[in-house]
């Protein structure tokens, strides 16, 4: 199987959700995209690198596998605040981060900061805000192409072809990726914007097997995030049924209960009751002696 990971990280990380993270972080929006440039295929090379070996392998699996699709599916609803918006995206995307590339992080921040003017902080925040979004747009191509761990694993390694022209020398080294030709170190590397119309002019003439296959994955990653948004809706729909059903049942039971105890504690127990009966008989009795 031939699929770009690339090309479908890029259509999902497109210049706009960029611009709503580098909003939400407060941050140049030119250079958010200038660091996206070369945090998508950071992240790609980290887990081709994992992919190097079986125990690197089989923790991506596990990782790729747990994801619900949440991210990917409600992107648009966090990028606006909800689902724990932006907040949840960072704490995420660390813990991600720091998972995949282990000690190499902190240099790997730092070569995204230097090529795209940002912060170290702001580098920093504008890759662990696209790193959950990276990790769930993957585990969802893992399912729709129906890969266990070896096969995905075979794929990531494939990639490396796809990742020459767009890492640097220093960012190869820095994470650690082997099996790089040599010329992978003096490839220019080329901007997201300039990839987008290299892709367009590719998908004219690339062979029209590889073409489906591009095709069929991205429809059935989509198709993969309109049946679990579907599944998951209906779920809570289905929650929310039965908690409103016990709310009444609650409601009801509470009001039948109040009934009782107020007719028994007012018909029988109160001392108004008693006297009401008592008056007469105490009556009757003492007519008969005033007579």
């Amino acid at each position: 199987m031939s699929i770009n990971l690339l090309e479908l990280m890029q259509r999902t990380i497109t210049s706009d959700v960029v611009d709503q993270a580098a909003g939400i972080l407060n941050l140049d929006q030119d250079q958010a995209r200038s660091a996206a440039d070369g945090i998508l295929p950071t992240l790609l090379g980290g887990m081709v690198a994992k992919a190097n070996t079986q125990a690197g392998a089989d923790q991506l699996g596990k990782v790729l596998n747990q994801d619900d699709g949440t991210v990917l599916d409600n992107l648009t609803n966090i990028l606006e605040g909800n689902f724990g918006g932006g907040d949840r995206m960072l704490a995420e995307g660390r813990g991600l981060l720091s998972g995949l590339f282990g000690d190499r992080l902190d240099k790997i921040v730092d070569l995204i900061s230097d090529s795209s003017g940002l912060s170290r902080g702001g580098a920093g925040s504008i890759m662990s805000m696209v790193t959950p979004v990276i990790f769930s747009l993957l585990g969802r191509t893992k399912t729709a192409n129906r890969l266990g761990t070896e096969e995905f694993g075979n794929l990531l390694l494939d990639q490396k072809k796809h990742l020459r022209q767009f890492l640097p020398g220093s960012m190869v080294d820095s994470i650690g990726i082997q099996g790089f030709d040599e010329d992978t170190h003096t490839a220019p590397v080329i901007s997201l914007a300039e990839s987008s119309q290299a892709t367009t002019t590719t998908s004219t003439s690339q062979s029209p097997s590889r073409a489906a296959a591009v095709a069929a994955t991205s429809a059935a990653v989509a198709g993969g995030g309109a049946a679990a948004t579907s599944a998951r809706r209906e779920k809570e729909r289905g929650f929310w049924n039965e908690f409103f059903r016990f709310i009444l049942c609650v409601v009801v039971l509470s009001a039948l209960a109040w009934s009782l105890w107020t007719f028994v504690w007012k018909g029988y127990f109160q001392p108004n009751h008693f006297s009401e009966t008592l008056e007469p008989a105490a009556a009757e009795t003492a007519d008969p002696q005033a007579e």
